[in-house]
């Protein structure tokens, strides 16, 4: 790995990349099944993820080596919830059941109701941002794309560390050097 690599978080490369590459594109998903085609430019995905970081931070008080599960396979908000997690320094576990250790789980509108207590933020089904049929609201519930935008475009980087966890996978917890390797 490059040493300057290693000095630098998974949020630091998101926000150099943004700087360098703007409204280029980072990430294109499609949905086979509906056909539906979502492509977020450099920019569009950290404004995203600056506005789900502030929401985990605010909303969940998800701090530095909090773990978040992602049940959210094939989904563009994926992609944009992981930033917002390594912004705020927070561990991503993908797929969820490998993190009963989860303080907030991010799943689809279709999973809502296997989670029936702790924190959650709901995302549609397919690529929908927002989910079209009814979720049954509790308390620590928030739906992505209803309630995100409430929160500021930018996060104050809280000085995370790139030896400090980053993305858990099955029995293995890697850093951030490790993940930018």
């Amino acid at each position: 790995m490059h040493p300057d690599l290693a000095q630098r978080t998974l949020a630091d490369v998101l926000n150099e990349r943004t700087r360098a590459l703007g409204h280029r594109p980072f990430v294109t998903i499609y949905d086979d099944a509906t056909g539906a085609r979502t492509e977020l430019s450099y920019a569009t995905a950290d404004n995203w993820a600056g506005k789900a970081a502030n929401l985990l931070a605010e909303d969940f008080e998800v701090v530095d080596a909090s773990v978040v599960a992602l049940d959210t396979d094939g989904h563009w908000a994926a992609t944009v919830l992981a930033l917002a997690c390594w912004k705020v320094g927070a561990v991503v576990a993908p797929g969820g059941g490998d993190a009963p250790d989860a303080q907030v789980a991010c799943v689809h509108e279709s999973r809502a109701a296997a989670h029936p207590a702790g924190a959650l933020v709901v995302v549609g089904d397919g690529l929908r941002t927002e989910p079209l049929g009814d979720v049954a609201r509790r308390d620590g519930l928030v739906l992505l794309g209803e309630d995100v935008h409430a929160f500021g475009d930018d996060y104050d980087d809280p000085g995370v560390s790139p030896d400090r966890p980053a993305l858990r996978l099955g029995g293995s917890t890697l850093d951030h050097a490790a993940v930018i390797a």
